[in-house]
């Protein structure tokens, strides 16, 4: 088990240390200059140079490279060059909203799938299986842009039940956290289905019937628990992708998230924010999909004993 979590974790470090080094690259070829986003066109050269010296805008890219490098390397992201503010502060005060977000779009997405998942694998065939892969079918096609506004027209508009956007009170989280879990809830719910279908065709599951159990039983004593190993990796790919997602949902809502504020950096040609946005999500995917694997080794023996 230790050759297989050092295994894991140094493949961790490799992706997360090229993840750094691609995204400094790339934020630095969105066009636009932060400086004149900062001071006008109006301002003074001189402004402007002392500036690009602060920033070390004025550097070779591998220059900028090697002290943002070095920053990092410190827990020092920098300051925001259009708020004037630590970056780590404006990411502790947006972390908690997004994490509350994917928690509440991944509790969604289990309440959906699971039901629909189990009642399509179970009624095979039927008018309940249809429906319910229509709806998995529908979750998977409609993208986060256009659902969200749907869901506002429905909810907010017309039946008013829920707040449109912000994140006053505890409803503000529902609309949110519906369109982030109705795409996730598509995906698993044919991953249930299709893992239990080929589970209960087993000899295993046949000797349980036989032995009188009823169907209840079979499904959660005998099915679902052998179904959690693809399940798990599954969530925890699409866990990831949750914090993807986010930036347009959050966006839409106006949830005050990491998600929304990458795009306001973005808009400001705010090159530290950028970078550090794209980090955390980033690390975030990396670190999950980490956690994922220890997990589906630690359920499942074979798996590092493959290593």
């Amino acid at each position: 088990m230790i050759a297989f979590l050092l295994s894991r974790l140094s493949s961790a470090l490799v992706v997360a240390a090229g993840v750094v080094i691609v995204t400094f690259f790339l934020v630095h070829l969105v066009p636009g200059d932060p400086i004149d986003m900062m001071l006008g066109e109006s301002a003074l050269p001189a402004d402007r140079e002392r500036l690009l010296q602060a920033y070390h805008l004025d550097k070779p890219l591998p220059v900028q490279l090697s002290y943002y490098l070095y920053d990092l390397i410190h827990f020092d992201m920098g300051d925001s060059i259009v708020a004037r503010r630590p970056i780590t502060d404006l990411l502790a005060e947006r972390l908690p909203g997004t994490g509350k977000l994917a928690a509440a779009a991944l509790l969604i997405a289990m309440i959906l799938a699971v039901p629909l998942g189990c009642i399509a694998a179970i009624r095979q065939h039927s008018l309940w299986d249809r429906l319910a892969m229509g709806f998995s079918l529908l979750g998977m096609s409609i993208p986060n842009f256009w659902l969200g506004p749907l869901f506002m027209l429905l909810f907010a508009f017309w039946l008013g039940w829920l707040p449109v956007s912000g994140s006053a009170g505890a409803l503000s989280i529902f609309l949110p956290a519906l369109t982030l879990g109705t795409s996730m809830a598509a995906i698993v719910a044919r991953m249930i289905r299709s893992t239990l279908v080929e589970i209960l065709s087993q000899a295993y599951i046949r000797t349980a019937r036989a032995k009188g159990l009823t169907g209840n039983q079979v499904l959660f004593r005998h099915a679902l628990p052998n179904a959690m190993l693809p399940l798990i990796t599954l969530v925890g790919l699409q866990l990831g992708a949750l914090l993807g997602g986010a930036v347009i949902t959050e966006t839409i809502f106006s949830w005050p998230g990491i998600g929304e504020l990458f795009v306001d950096a973005i808009l400001k040609r705010d090159y530290a924010l950028v970078q550090a946005c794209v980090l955390v999500i980033s690390l975030s995917y990396v670190i999950i999909n980490t956690f994922t694997d220890i997990l589906y080794a630690w359920i499942d023996p074979r798996i590092r004993l493959g290593t």
